[in-house]
């Protein structure tokens, strides 16, 4: 079978890789301005503040980064990846042991100061949770960067070109909600098993083991976890992350960023805000879309503990970071001062202090931007994220799918009631009012749980008369039973309450018919429902939300783009197996 090219240029065999100068044991003495560095006397990994040259380069996102028409920056970066993840598994340096920060196992990263929290260093539920992944994706980024340096140092052929190239190289990331991701949710150079690369000395082209679409954790980071077996690849749930999710996810980004979510407390994490429990921006925060990415990739991906050894997390995480720039140039959101100070641990900035969400607060500190954004005022700003995400960018291509039922884009929940039971409503028809140009009503399930009271990830599942209408992911802790966590989400019903005749009911109507129509459920990653006692244990409480959404246009001049309908409907919820 023939490498699948996937428009790359293309990888070196790990039989060359020894031949690499960049030694894949012990520590590289430190080279000013490089990037992560060996501090002289210490050996520790420091992420400095200038580790670039003085020009800012943008992070591409991963479409248009791995391609033939860059194609020496995208060899240059996969020759890197491969040869960190190639890395003694003790080095600070190697992918396995920067994958080992995020969750398990339990073991300190670099000699770092202190204990390694329980359920590892990430700020999951916390207002530092995005903050603290941009000094993270800054480690991989700048090890992959030094890397590089000294792979490019090998060609004889154009040297000073691919020298050149790896100076600006920066880590691609991978917008989820791209809408390119209709035809194609995942790219293929996370999904194919071989790639190509122009390798030194002679830029010759080589194929290769794709080092993007898994990692063959290390027996001694397995010996120091409670996996069931040792040397595992990554896995993924196949086919788990589709058009469906895509659709969902730009749903969730116009929400994101139309106006309903201004409180940092609400963007930052999912933990549930008490004393603002109806305030819609409380269930629609960036880290539960986050979650939901977690979710459909399942797999190693979908366990907090293990997500971070699966590659495509950290270009995940990089989109994550690029919504985390728009959100703070939009809304001007920030932690409050005190957190903003809390070092972010295990980062060093240098040997005897650690980077803030102050310092990493400027992606230019850490010498990179985002492409696409430019120097557009907030307003602007906004604008263009609510047409890049919007339903009517892509409307006539969801209509010829849905007329041709090759591949129909509305909600998962009402994908599998249309295609799996195909007599779930009486009303077939697909022609919504989200096409219309005028306001569109939705509704939302906005819940709270306990996150961790089942030491396991689960989904929370609403029925619309018995038929499933959505669902959202809770990307909880294994083995963690830590009932501290209260979790804020959400799931969307607007589809399926539309197709049903409940979306236009009179508004006195709203607790009786909305109330004896939905039902929650919950079940776990494999969809096995939970027990009676796990589902006591969640303390789950829910609520419909009824929203009417404007747009952004020449008919509509007010400041709310969603318009938040005071009356929710608190629903009864029992245990439904």
């Amino acid at each position: 079978m023939q490498p699948i090219l996937v428009h790359l240029a293309l990888l070196l065999p790990y039989s060359v890789q020894a031949s690499f100068r960049y030694s894949a044991k012990g520590s590289k003495p430190h080279r000013a301005g490089a990037g992560i560095s060996g501090e002289p006397g210490q050996g520790h990994v420091v992420l400095p503040v200038h580790i670039y040259p003085s020009t800012v380069t943008a992070r591409m996102e991963v479409r248009d980064f791995f391609t033939d028409k860059n194609a020496m920056q995208m060899s240059l970066f996969l020759l890197a990846f491969a040869t960190i993840e190639a890395k003694e598994a003790s080095d600070p340096r190697s992918f396995g042991q920067i994958a080992s920060i995020h969750g398990a196992p339990n073991m300190v990263y670099d000699s770092y100061p202190g204990a390694k929290p329980k359920d590892g260093y990430c700020l999951h539920g916390s207002p530092l949770f995005p903050n603290w992944h941009r000094p993270y994706i800054g480690l991989i980024e700048n090890s992959v960067y030094e890397t590089a340096q000294d792979i490019a140092a090998q060609y004889t052929t154009n040297s000073a070109q691919w020298k050149a190239a790896a100076k600006s190289l920066r880590f691609p990331h991978w917008d989820w909600a791209h809408i390119a991701g209709y035809d194609e949710p995942m790219p293929a150079i996370f999904t194919t098993s071989q790639v190509k690369v122009l390798a030194p000395p002679s830029a010759a082209a080589k194929t290769i083991a794709n080092p993007l679409k898994g990692f063959k954790i290390p027996n001694k980071i397995y010996n120091r976890n409670s996996f069931n077996s040792k040397g595992q690849t990554t896995t993924r749930e196949q086919d788990g992350f589709d058009s469906d999710t895509v659709d969902q996810l730009r749903g969730m980004l116009r929400v994101l960023f139309d106006g309903t979510v201004q409180d940092w407390q609400d963007f930052s994490n999912h933990a549930f805000d008490k004393e603002h429990s109806k305030r819609a921006g409380n269930y629609h925060s960036l880290e539960y879309i986050h979650d939901q990415v977690h979710g459909a990739i399942g797999g190693h991906m979908g366990d907090p503990g293990t997500a971070a050894y699966d590659p495509i997390f950290f270009f995940h995480h990089a989109n994550v970071d690029r919504l985390l720039e728009i959100y703070e140039r939009i809304f001007n959101g920030f932690p409050d001062a005190s957190r903003a100070g809390q070092g972010l641990k295990p980062f060093r900035k240098s040997s005897s202090g650690s980077w803030t969400a102050t310092d990493a607060k400027s992606t230019v500190s850490l010498g990179y931007s985002y492409s696409g954004l430019d120097d557009n005022n907030a307003m602007t700003l906004k604008s263009l994220m609510l047409q890049t995400y919007s339903d009517q960018t892509n409307s006539n291509l969801r209509r010829d799918h849905k007329s041709t039922a090759i591949k129909p884009l509305m909600a998962s929940g009402l994908h599998r009631i249309a295609y799996e039971q195909p007599d779930a409503y009486d009303n077939g028809t697909w022609t919504m009012a989200i096409y219309d140009n005028g306001p569109e009503e939705a509704a939302y399930v906005h819940f709270q749980t306990h996150k961790n009271a089942l030491g396991k990830p689960f989904f929370v599942q609403v029925y619309v008369h018995g038929k499933l209408a959505g669902e959202s992911y809770v990307f909880a802790m294994v083995d963690s039973q830590e009932m501290s966590v209260r979790l804020a989400g959400n799931v969307e019903i607007t589809d399926a309450m539309e197709v049903s005749g409940l979306l236009y009911v009179d508004h006195d109507q709203w607790a009786t018919v909305w109330g004896g129509a939905l039902q929650m459920r919950i079940v776990d990653a494999q969809r096995r429902p939970c027990s009676r006692d796990e589902f006591e244990k969640l303390e789950l409480e829910a609520c419909v939300h009824h929203v009417t959404h404007h747009h952004m246009d020449q008919s509509y001049q007010g400041e709310d783009i969603s318009e938040w309908h005071e009356d929710v409907v608190e629903l009864d919820i029992s245990y439904w197996a």
